[in-house]
C-alpha cells in the first residue's frame, strides 16, 4: 500500500491543482450573466466532476493521510447529513441535491483536506496559482462591467415563467452596476476578496511598476463595489481589509508587545477598516453622476426618452422602511420551515417544493418580488436544508479549526508564514462576515467559496505544522 501511495502522490498534487482551476472556472461561468444558465457551463463542469470523483476515490483509499485535517470527521458527518436530508426529501426531487452533494464533497475532500506528509511549498504554490487566476479573471470581468457603463450598454434578459433560469441583467439597472455579473452582491463580495489579494501583492512586490499595477487593481475593485451599491460588499471590504491590516501590523508588534504598541496597532487597523468602509461611499456619488451622464447621452443619440435612463438609476424600492431589504421576512419564512422540519431539514434543492406543498402562504413564495429559494443567511440556510443536525455538525467542524487558530494565532503571525497567515485571515474574514446575509460557502460553486476552502485547508496545515514544531522543541 505504501508503494501505491507514493505512486499516486504526484498524481494527486497535479490533479487537485487542475481540479481547483477547473472549479474556479465553473464558478466564474456561473457568476457571469453572459454565460449563466448556458451550455458552456456543462462543457467545463462535467470534466471537473469526473476528475473530482477520481481524486475523491483516491483520497478515500488513503484516508489515513488526510484525517489529521482539523474537524475532518465532523466535516465528513456534515456531508453525510446532507445526503440523508436529500434522501428523506426524495419525493420532492433528487437530481439537484445530488449535484450539490458532489460540490460539498469536493470542497471538503479536495480543497480543504490536506495530506499530513505534504510539503508546505506544494500547498503554497497551489494557493498562489489559484489566487492569481482568481484575481486575473475577476479583474477582467470588472473591467468588462465598467466598460458596459462607459459605453452606456444596458440589457434585460427576461426568462419565461417556466424557466429555472431567473431574469438577469447586463449593464446598469436599479441604480446598481450589474455589468457582466448576474448578482452584484456576490460580485461585490468577490471584489472585496480581490481587494485584499491586491493589497497583499502590492505590499509583497518590490518593483514600482508592479506596485502601480496592484494599486490600480485596488481602485478598480473599490470602484466596482461603489457602483454595485452593495452594502454587503462594503461590509466585507471593511472587515477583510481591517483584519488583513491588523494581522500585518501585529506581525511587527508581536516581537515585544507593549500597551502603546498594541494601542497603535489597533488604531492603525481601525483606520484601515474605516477607510475601506468610507471609500466606496465617497466614490459612489461621482461614479453615479458620470454613469447618468453617459446613459443620458447614449439614449439621446439613439432618440430615446431620458425618463428611461432615470428608471435605470431608480432602485425600485425604498430600503429606509426595511433596512434588511426583505431579509427579515425571508428569515421568518426560514424559521417557519425549521419549526416544521427541525431535525434533518427539507434538503437544499427542495426548499421551494416543500414550501409550495406545506406552507403555501409563506413570504418566500407570496411576495411581489420573486420566489426565494435562498435564506440569505448561511446558518439559516443550513438549518432549513439539513436541520439542527446539519447546523450543529457545521458549527462543530468550524470550531475545530477556529479554536486552534485563535489559540496559536501569535505563533502563526510571528512565524515565517506570517504574511500568508494575514492573507488567509483577510480572505476568511471577508467571506465569513458575508454569511450573515448570503450563503456563498456551501451548496454552490463560486470563485469565492473555492478560495475560502483552499484558505481553510492551508490554515489547517499551518496549525499542524506549528504543533509538530512545538512537539519537536519539547523532545530536544
Amino acid at each position: 500500500m505504501a508503494n501505491l501511495y507514493e505512486k499516486t502522490k504526484k498524481w494527486d498534487r497535479v490533479g487537485v491543482t487542475v481540479f481547483a482551476i477547473l472549479f474556479l472556472t465553473v464558478g466564474f461561468l456561473q457568476l457571469s450573466s453572459l454565460t449563466f444558465g448556458r451550455g458552456i457551463i456543462s462543457v467545463v463542469q462535467w470534466p471537473t466532476v469526473a476528475l473530482g470523483a477520481v481524486l475523491v476515490l483516491e483520497r478515500l483509499v488513503f484516508f489515513g493521510h488526510y484525517r489529521a485535517s482539523h474537524g475532518i470527521y465532523f466535516w465528513a458527518a456534515f456531508v453525510v447529513s446532507f445526503g440523508l436530508s436529500a434522501l428523506l426529501a426524495f419525493r420532492y426531487g433528487f437530481r439537484n441535491n445530488a449535484r450539490m452533494f458532489l460540490f460539498l464533497l469536493f470542497q471538503i475532500a479536495l480543497l480543504y483536506a490536506t495530506d499530513r506528509q505534504e510539503e508546505r511549498s506544494v500547498l503554497k504554490k497551489r494557493f498562489t496559482l489559484c489566487s492569481a487566476y482568481f484575481l486575473t479573471v475577476f479583474s477582467l470581468m470588472e473591467v468588462a462591467s465598467v466598460w458596459t457603463m462607459l459605453s452606456g450598454f444596458s440589457r434585460t434578459y427576461q426568462q419565461p415563467s417556466t424557466s429555472d433560469v431567473p431574469t438577469y441583467y447586463v449593464g446598469f439597472h436599479f441604480g446598481r452596476l450589474f455589468g457582466v455579473f448576474w448578482d452584484p452582491n456576490i460580485a461585490a463580495l468577490g471584489a472585496a476578496v480581490a481587494a485584499v489579494l491586491s493589497l497583499h501583492l502590492l505590499l509583497k512586490r518590490p518593483r514600482l511598476w508592479r506596485k502601480i499595477g496592484y494599486g490600480f487593481l485596488i481602485v478598480l475593485h473599490v470602484v466596482y463595489i461603489s457602483l454595485s451599491d452593495s452594502r454587503t460588499g462594503i461590509l466585507c471590504l471593511t472587515v477583510g481589509g481591517g483584519m488583513y491590516a491588523l494581522i500585518r501590523l501585529c506581525r511587527h508588534a508581536f516581537s515585544g508587545v507593549k500597551w502603546k504598541q498594541a494601542a497603535a496597532v489597533i488604531l492603525l487597523a481601525s483606520l484601515c477598516a474605516c477607510t475601506a468602509f468610507a471609500l466606496p461611499k465617497v466614490m459612489r456619488q461621482g461614479c453615479i453622476a458620470l454613469a447618468e451622464e453617459i446613459y443620458t447621452r447614449v439614449n439621446r443619440d439613439d432618440g430615446e426618452e431620458t425618463t428611461d435612463v432615470r428608471e435605470l438609476f431608480d432602485r425600485g424600492y425604498d430600503i429606509t422602511g426595511d433596512p434588511s431589504n426583505r431579509r427579515f421576512d425571508i428569515w421568518k419564512g426560514a424559521l417557519e420551515i425549521a419549526a416544521r422540519e427541525p431535525v434533518f431539514g427539507v434538503s437544499r434543492a427542495n426548499i421551494l417544493h416543500y414550501v409550495d406543498e406545506n406552507l403555501p402562504q409563506s413570504y418566500l413564495v407570496t411576495n411581489d418580488h420573486m420566489r426565494f429559494d435562498s435564506m440569505h443567511n448561511l446558518y439559516l440556510e443550513i438549518l432549513v436544508s439539513q436541520g439542527a443536525v446539519g447546523l450543529l455538525l457545521f458549527l462543530a467542524a468550524a470550531l475545530s479549526l477556529a479554536l486552534p487558530a485563535l489559540k496559536h494565532i501569535r505563533a502563526l503571525v510571528k512565524g515565517e508564514a506570517g504574511r500568508e497567515v494575514a492573507l488567509i485571515f483577510g480572505i476568511l474574514s471577508a467571506t465569513l462576515v458575508s454569511t450573515l446575509v448570503m450563503a456563498e460557502i456551501v451548496y454552490v460553486i463560486s470563485p469565492v467559496s473555492t478560495l475560502f476552502w483552499l484558505s481553510c485547508g492551508n490554515l489547517s496545515f499551518l496549525l499542524r505544522e506549528e504543533k509538530t514544531k512545538k512537539e519537536e522543541e519539547k523532545t530536544v
